[in-house]
């Protein structure tokens, strides 16, 4: 690793990635390789590689909680806070605004989606289903994981939705742990990883975990969003959004049954403004989490700054706690092959969980005839174009 650095630095670096940074987690992930290993040597790529995989396993907004990590590495806290800023401000500013046009917008009935809108719902099912397959690839290549993800999907598709996405997430764990061992073993690095050059000491560790299990046991506690009014509801978003940034195993696409959840089936907005956002964000650089500044200003419309910067910073929040709290002991718990056998199992329902969203709420909200089936293939055809041009 070069020399630490200023935070200046970083937040230059990654607000210039923030601004360029389109094509989903797999290339911000392949754009900070590119930026911070091979041109600025912020990182060896031994460091980079054990980031990842740890911003991988764990639950929360990977490309992001990776960027926090780089900072971190580069220059302490205040580098991590900057690389989180410089990263997600574009993103979260330009969805924020949206939210407020839609919510601030009475000249349009909401309740019936004009042709573009209904245009952006069609398109979220082809983005959904192709990250479903992708996923579904890389994240379950034996039998085993494949029969996880589609019990997974079976289940939350047969009972309703409410409360099972943490247990189907639990059970993958202690599935993956009985049956993938062998693949566990199979994936063992040939050496244990080496030592990062920034370490965390193991108090400061264990107080970011406890934050994190504290503040999550608090925002069970809250009442759900669309119960909430006047001063209560910043709470009530807070609450949410935290809630779902610490349940989600798998990157951004995954929040999305959560936070349909958490702010659609408790009423506090409709499924069309829900997937007019989800639909958008896939056009803005930077994470896919900043979804959440759309919901959050839709949520408080008369103050949309308030809104869009209290859900960025509650669904953002979790996965930074879990980061710090588990980077000095991940190299040790991953030499186990329980543990690496139940992040696969993890991973794999995952898979499940974002194949069944893909049916309810994504193509039930978004599919109403044959127009938006046509609409959806041209959508599919111009993917597999783009991917086979990629890969000519």
């Amino acid at each position: 690793m070069d020399s630490p650095g200023s935070a200046l630095e970083v937040l230059r670096e990654f607000f210039r990635l923030g601004l360029l940074a389109f094509g989903g987690p797999s290339a911000h992930i392949a754009f900070f390789r590119q930026r911070f290993v091979e041109e600025q040597a912020w990182l060896s790529d031994e460091e980079f590689a054990q980031l990842l995989a740890l911003s991988q396993s764990l639950p929360g907004p990977g490309s992001s909680q990776l960027g926090f990590a780089i900072g971190w590495q580069r220059a302490g806290l205040l580098g991590a806070l900057c690389a989180f800023i410089g990263f997600t401000l574009p993103a979260a500013v330009l969805m924020a605004g949206f939210g407020w046009f839609i919510a601030t917008n009475t000249q349009t009935d909401w309740g019936v989606a004009p042709g573009w809108l209904q245009g952006l719902q069609v398109a979220v099912v082809a983005i959904i289903a192709k990250a479903v397959w992708e996923m579904g690839r890389s994240l379950c290549p034996s039998r085993n994981h494949q029969i996880i993800a589609l019990s997974a999907a079976c289940f939350l598709l047969v009972f309703e939705w409410s409360f099972l996405q943490v247990a189907v997430i639990t059970a993958g764990f202690f599935l993956g742990m009985l049956s993938l061992r062998e693949s566990a073993r199979v994936a063992k690095a040939s050496k244990p990883p080496g030592k990062l050059a920034r370490q965390i000491s193991a108090p400061v560790a264990g107080l970011c975990l406890l934050l994190f299990f504290g503040l999550l046991f608090l925002a069970r506690g809250v009442e759900p969003a669309y119960e909430a009014a006047g001063d209560e509801r910043p709470m009530a978003l807070m609450a949410g959004m935290y809630e779902s940034g610490a349940l989600v195993f798998g990157g951004g696409h995954v929040v999305l049954p959560l936070l349909a959840e958490q702010f659609v089936s408790l009423r506090a907005i409709n499924d069309l403004e829900f997937l007019a956002g989800y639909g958008a964000v896939q056009g803005v650089p930077g994470p896919v989490f900043s979804f959440a500044a759309f919901l959050g200003s839709l949520y408080m419309p008369s103050e949309w700054g308030l809104g869009g910067l209290l859900a960025i910073i509650a669904i953002f929040l979790p996965g930074m706690l879990l980061m710090m709290g588990a980077l000095p002991f991940w190299a040790a718990w991953m030499r186990h092959g329980w543990a690496r056998a139940g992040v696969a199992g993890i991973n794999a329902s995952v898979v499940g969980l974002l194949g069944a969203a893909l049916y309810d709420p994504v193509w039930t909200a978004a599919i109403a005839g044959p127009r938006d089936i046509a609409f959806l293939l041209a959508v599919a055809m111009m993917f597999f174009s783009m991917r086979y041009q990629n890969n000519a």
